[in-house]
């Protein structure tokens, strides 16, 4: 029945305008008019009523549009702002260039956007009898949470506002019915598990866990994890795996091990002056050793050492959080943490200090001014492992031992 539905087969046409009208003396107080007409010729003639013929109204842009009213409504809504007078609905008080750049985001959205729907019309009015009705069982946003934050960026409040997806079922017998081995054996391709036994209540809370090395636990009805059971464990996902794992922070330029969280919200209760949402970011987008707040946060445990190393093996769980990241650890760490970890390190060894830095320009006028006596060439600091003006240089922060006091030359500028 519903394939029989009449359909108007037409283009969508620029029949209608929007403009920007001024005056000279208007124009002299950043004052524009913006508005939409069928007819541009006639309603110019609207605005000369009462003016001298030297401050007429004339046109200063036009953009032709399918529907000009929406697009005005479109337009008032982002210069609301800039209204010139509370009851002059169409005047604004905008420097005309400011205008314009708005104004060209505008048209090149709707000349593409009838562009495209045109196209895509045209195709729709041919085959639309021969379109089978599509499924939408897998775009149904079942978290409005994650789906906010994982698209948009957008961390939201609360529990998404009560927002229950439809229920799917695709197993029988009917889900009042289902042993806890048919729900197990349900959720094990996907990775996850039923704690304890069904209780044949479909739309009541029970504990599910994430058979992963990480062992996740989540409270949500059968129903609601059956609909959404391809996605996976909601905690075992790019957007939400730093959730629920420990977050390691180290000293900036030392790699020094300073604390752990043993989750994310710990660390927002804990340091809620930094920016959590761009912290995240840092370690999605792979830059594992941008430091925040003059610490570096990882998803690394320290080394034996207690430092941040991108060389010791990884623990499963890190494998584990990796993999949902999606992160190409092995490039990243061929590529970019040596390069970054890289430091020149002059060891005193008879005063157990060591001096180190990423340049070894530093070394020759930074290390005289702690008193040190030596001469140091940048020129003439060896590679790894030898011995030159009284000091051991070596080329990592990995390498170093406890006993040594490590100083930054960084803080011995003036």
């Amino acid at each position: 029945m519903f394939k029989e539905m009449v359909i108007k087969r037409q283009q969508l046409t620029l029949k209608q305008y929007v403009y920007i009208a001024s005056s000279r003396n208007y124009a002299k107080r950043n004052i524009v008019k913006v508005g939409t007409t069928n007819n541009p010729k006639v309603r110019i003639n609207g605005y000369q009523t009462g003016r001298c013929e030297d401050d007429r109204f004339g046109y200063v842009y036009i953009m032709p549009r399918y529907k000009g009213k929406a697009m005005e409504s479109f337009i008032f809504s982002f210069l609301e702002e800039f209204r010139y007078g509370d009851h002059r609905r169409e005047l604004f008080h905008i420097h005309f260039d400011v205008l314009m750049r708005f104004m060209k985001v505008f048209e090149h959205f709707a000349l593409d956007a009838n562009k495209v729907f045109n196209d895509a019309l045209s195709k729709y009015y041919d085959t639309y009898h021969d379109l089978e009705p599509a499924s939408v069982d897998h775009l149904f946003i079942h978290s409005m949470d994650e789906h906010l934050e994982g698209h948009f960026g957008i961390i939201t409040e609360g529990d998404g506002g009560g927002y229950i997806p439809p229920i799917k079922y695709d197993m029988e017998p009917h889900p009042h019915s289902l042993t806890t081995k048919q729900v197990n054996d349900a959720l094990r391709p996907f990775g996850m598990a039923l704690v304890g036994e069904y209780t044949g209540r479909f739309e009541q809370q029970q504990t599910f866990q994430c058979v992963s090395v990480l062992k996740h636990e989540f409270q949500t009805s059968w129903a609601s994890l059956n609909a959404r059971k391809e996605l996976g464990c909601p905690h075992f996902r790019k957007f939400c795996i730093l959730n629920d794992v420990p977050t390691y922070v180290y000293a900036d330029r030392t790699y020094k091990h300073v604390k752990t969280y043993t989750n994310f919200s710990t660390l927002k209760q804990e340091e809620p002056h930094i920016n959590h949402q761009l912290l995240k970011n840092i370690i999605r987008e792979e830059r594992w050793l941008t430091p925040h707040e003059g610490q570096i946060y990882s998803i690394l445990c320290p080394n034996d050492e207690r430092m941040l190393s991108s060389t010791k093996p990884l623990t499963p769980a890190e494998q584990a959080i990796i993999d949902a990241l999606e992160t190409d650890f092995e490039l990243m760490n061929v590529q970019i943490l040596p390069s970054t970890m890289n430091f020149i390190i002059a060891i005193h060894e008879e005063e157990n200090k060591a001096y180190f830095d990423t340049s070894a320009t530093q070394f020759s006028n930074l290390l005289n001014a702690v008193g040190c006596d030596r001469k140091v060439n940048k020129k003439t600091i060896p590679n790894c492992n030898k011995r030159y003006a009284g000091y051991r240089w070596i080329t990592s922060l990995n390498n170093i031992c406890s006993p040594y006091t490590m100083i930054d030359l960084q803080t011995l500028r003036s």
